[in-house]
């Protein structure tokens, strides 16, 4: 298989001397995997570097003066969201974590949970009565794993973020969407202006229908050297 980089989608940081390969949701857990049984990269560690990118794209695409609302589900890609968010604090960017179930106690999303409430961040069960001065919503509530129809709050969540009208950065992928084939999985997948997908971009954003949904699609390095990303894509079946 060939997993140079087709055009339709920027490599972040800018200006690497390397591409990003096109991935499937198998291969995105794989490299996963493997760099914490092969390399001993703490997953922890991967979710830093992939929200350090999305926060960076996030100061690009709010609208200007906005504080940023970080809409977040229980699992990694929720993870995600809630390091983004604390970055983005950091960068003088006010946030607002939205996260209406709590993530597993043993996972790296309530770990950065943990940092984020020790800071002193705004972490609500439920999204803002008033959406004045949103100027970008972060989407960190469904991640690669969905192959169910959304139900309870992540349904809520994905119809909120829809309805509000505020431009939309998806993380890995709209919430929703199936990461391989690029269809909604249920009745309604997050709209986003922009999509930033981790160690390469999957591939169901590349469809008629994934496109659509992700508008403006980033792939994002999250720290592994590209040979040992692609010796992984060679041992597993596309």
């Amino acid at each position: 298989m060939n997993h140079a980089t087709p055009a339709g989608f920027e490599t972040l940081p800018r200006g690497a001397p390397h591409a990003l390969p096109v991935i499937t949701c198998a291969q995105a857990r794989a490299i996963d995997k493997a760099a914490a049984a092969r390399l001993g990269v703490p997953t922890l560690l991967l979710m830093e570097n992939a929200a350090r990118h999305a926060a960076h794209l996030a100061l690009e695409l709010r609208r200007p003066g906005g504080r940023v609302v970080c809409v977040c589900g229980r699992g990694n890609n929720g993870g995600d969201g809630i390091a983004s968010a604390r970055l983005l604090e950091s960068a003088g960017v006010p946030c607002e974590v939205v996260l209406p179930e709590e993530p597993d106690p043993a996972s790296d999303a309530c770990a950065n949970l943990a940092i984020a409430r020790r800071l002193g961040m705004r972490v609500c069960p439920a999204p803002p009565a008033s959406i004045d001065g949103v100027g970008l919503i972060i989407d960190a509530v469904l991640g690669t794993g969905v192959r169910q129809p959304p139900r309870g709050a992540a349904q809520v969540m994905i119809a909120w973020i829809n309805r509000t009208g505020v431009p939309v950065l998806s993380l890995d992928l709209p919430s929703g969407l199936d990461a391989d084939t690029g269809e909604p999985v249920g009745a309604e997948a997050v709209r986003a202006i922009a999509t930033v997908s981790f160690a390469g971009m999957k591939r169901g954003l590349l469809t008629d229908q994934g496109r659509s949904h992700g508008g403006r699609l980033y792939a994002a390095d999250i720290g592994l050297p590209p040979g040992f990303v692609n010796s992984v894509l060679r041992e597993t079946t596309a």
